[in-house]
């Protein structure tokens, strides 16, 4: 099969599945491209396709993947793609989806520096490193960020978003930490890592007993500037 042919087939492929076909490197992969829901115009890429029922948006450059995980881009999680002003928040939104089965070998590199460990704690100190500088560091459990923040005056019991919440285990010690992303009727609403394996949204009340505090990061700051 030529060249001309297959690319062809990929269009014709992109356009019936929902797509537009992407300037692929080469027919093969812009014909997985188009499938898969890559980023427009990149190497491998296509608007729409399969990745639409991943969740990848139609005309974004962010494809979804078509086997239920987080985003792809020709196959390849790019991470930060669509942040628009680099604040942490939406360089946390920019990782919703990922997951520890489908994404475990980027996860370890990007966040946990190549450890196979909980990982909470590492998101959040990735993210804020990638937003323009971590105020710690690089700290990779929930007891380090509490113990950091009350040696510097950073606790704080008034959250703003960007902000980083201190969750309570089952046995009550501190467990688990994410991304403050809005306070709503008695609710905190976060972005956390490692939550069932995968990057996700929660919320909790503000007097429940599994939120031990917030860590003010200056991020609210860069938000609203």
């Amino acid at each position: 099969m030529n060249q001309n042919l297959l690319s062809l087939l990929s269009l014709l492929l992109g356009m019936v599945l929902g797509g537009q076909g992407g300037q692929g490197g080469n027919p093969f992969s812009n014909l997985f491209g188009n499938l898969l829901g890559g980023g427009s115009g990149s190497p491998g890429g296509g608007y729409g396709g399969l990745g639409n029922l991943g969740g990848g948006p139609s005309g974004s450059r962010r494809g979804g993947n078509p086997f239920g995980g987080g985003p792809v881009n020709g196959g390849q999680f790019t991470p930060g793609q669509g942040v628009s002003n680099g604040n942490a928040l939406d360089i946390a939104r920019s990782y919703l989806g990922i997951n520890e089965r489908q994404h475990g070998g980027f996860i370890n590199r990007t966040f946990s520096q190549g450890q196979n460990r909980p990982w909470c704690a590492d998101f959040v100190s990735t993210v804020l490193k990638q937003a323009g500088g971590s105020p710690w560091g690089h700290i990779a459990s929930v007891r380090g960020i509490h113990d950091w923040a009350a040696r510097n005056g950073r606790l704080t019991n008034n959250p703003r978003p960007g902000d980083v919440i201190l969750l309570r285990g089952a046995r009550g010690n501190l467990g688990h930490t994410g991304f403050v992303e809005k306070i709503e009727n008695g609710y905190v609403h976060t972005i956390e890592g490692n939550t069932s394996d995968a990057v996700k949204r929660r919320r909790y009340r503000l007097d429940s007993r599994e939120v031990q505090g917030f860590v003010s990061t200056g991020q609210h700051n860069r938000m609203i500037a």
